[in-house]
């Protein structure tokens, strides 16, 4: 049970927080690998876990982000944002402008192919005005080098920071509104619709705007409820609804973040949250093992994994070519046929993010 904010504090939030988010980041690098096995039945059933994951794997991500918002911090908006500055922004400009920096070094060394597409960008050498056009990109949180993978979920959620802020701030100064927390949920509401709306009707998208809009609802739905409702996770009619709509969502509708494709607002909120309901309950569940205590890590260093696991598959790429393997480095998502490589892949892409990580705190006092 969750009694409200006070209660959200505790040690014992962090682990089961971060069970979920373990969770959520092994099935974001899982799903970066492209399985294509010679049985059919298996092929399938990959696309089918990998649509399933689609719909929580990063999604998840904001409502953590909801429950750890504190709602009394946020109100202190310079205070407020001065930390998610610290916190936060620092680190996306830091491995931001790292990565457009070895660009070319990345080129050189076979990581990007220039014969290739990633994401619709093909990739060129930089020259001086190519480096300071993304660098500059990069502070105003609109770019990405596609080597960081999944991290623009962190720049997605920095804009969601500061639009919650921003939003908290007017809202303050019209006294003539009574439910504040109310209307900020409602017109986050309104944004994410607007959002979806555009995307889906207009089909005018800007990358790391149009989704940190959705982020943004989720991320506020997610802390109106479990922080101000007292919530019971024994429910079993609730748990069977949820399971149920946990494996048959994937046939009605999708959720793609990143390019915000959502089937539409009432689908994202129902799968979201009752995704949601059901990693509470499992991870709950796990946390009073000591079994578990590798994914708590794993889910304490998610923001590492999420930037560096791209360089994980390079580096077990080139061990492959260097044994003798007919393995291109060059492509983006890692293209396997066993099981064995899946796995290879998958925990280099955990392992060295973890490392990664570990190095730079060790050496730069840098934390991610």
């Amino acid at each position: 049970m969750i009694n409200g904010p006070n209660k959200l504090i505790s040690k014992s939030r962090y682990d089961w927080l971060d069970i979920i988010k373990a969770i959520c980041i092994i099935f974001v690098v899982l799903f970066h690998i492209q399985f294509n096995s010679k049985y059919n039945c298996f092929n399938l059933i990959f696309k089918y876990l990998g649509n399933i994951s689609s719909l929580f794997k990063v999604t998840i991500f904001y409502c953590v982000a909801g429950i750890t918002l504190n709602n009394e911090k946020i109100k202190n908006t310079f205070q407020f944002l001065l930390h998610k500055f610290k916190k936060l922004y620092l680190k996306i400009i830091v491995i931001g402008v790292c990565s457009v920096l070895l660009h070319n070094f990345f080129i050189k060394i076979g990581f990007y192919d220039t014969s290739l597409l990633y994401y619709d960008k093909v990739m060129t050498i930089y020259n001086l005005n190519d480096y300071l056009i993304n660098i500059v990109k990069t502070l105003f949180l609109a770019n990405r080098e596609v080597i960081l993978g999944a991290f623009w979920f962190a720049n997605s959620l920095m804009i969601c920071f500061i639009m919650i802020s921003c939003i908290e701030f007017v809202l303050t100064k019209l006294s003539f509104i009574k439910n504040k927390r109310e209307c900020r949920l409602f017109i986050s509401f309104i944004l994410m619709f607007a959002s979806i709306f555009m995307s889906n009707v207009l089909k005018f998208t800007i990358p790391r705007f149009n989704n940190s809009l959705v982020g943004l609802f989720l991320l506020d739905l997610t802390n109106y409820f479990y922080t101000n409702k007292n919530e019971y996770y024994n429910n079993k009619y609730l748990i069977f609804v949820c399971l149920i709509c946990f494996t048959f969502a994937p046939f009605f509708g999708e959720i793609a973040m990143n390019s915000n494709t959502i089937t539409s607002p009432y689908f994202l909120i129902i799968v979201v949250m009752a995704i949601f309901y059901l990693l509470i309950i499992i991870s709950k569940k796990m946390e009073k093992t000591k079994l578990f205590n590798c994914l708590k890590y794993v889910g304490k260093n998610s923001f590492s994994i999420m930037a560096f696991h791209f360089v994980g598959f390079k580096i077990a790429g080139l061990i492959l070519k260097i044994l003798g393997f007919n393995t291109n480095i060059g492509l983006l998502i890692p293209m396997v046929d066993s099981f064995f490589l899946l796995v290879y892949y998958l925990l280099f892409g955990i392992i060295i993010s973890l490392l990664i990580g570990l190095i730079l705190k060790k050496m730069f006092k840098f934390e991610l």
